[in-house]
């Protein structure tokens, strides 16, 4: 949640951590996807909890790049 990336402006570095991780489980999620999309059915089982998993990846890569963000402006 959004939350998790409220932090004390001291913290950039933990907020740049979490980017990294979130951006190495975006790539992954999509390299997953994209194997499995050549491999199964689109209504697959595993596809289909790939694909969710995609998304949160997505979703916890936006939120810590919007707290980043955020960080940055409070900064200025």
């Amino acid at each position: 949640s959004a939350r998790e990336f409220m932090v004390a402006p001291s913290d950039l570095r933990w907020l740049e951590h979490r980017l990294s991780n979130a951006n190495r489980q975006l790539q992954e999620a999509r390299a997953s996807s994209v194997e499995l999309r050549r491999m199964l059915k689109p209504d697959h089982p595993v596809l289909l909890a790939n694909e969710l998993r995609l998304a949160q990846a997505k979703l916890r890569w936006a939120e810590a790049i919007e707290a980043l963000c955020d960080f940055s402006v409070d900064e200025d």
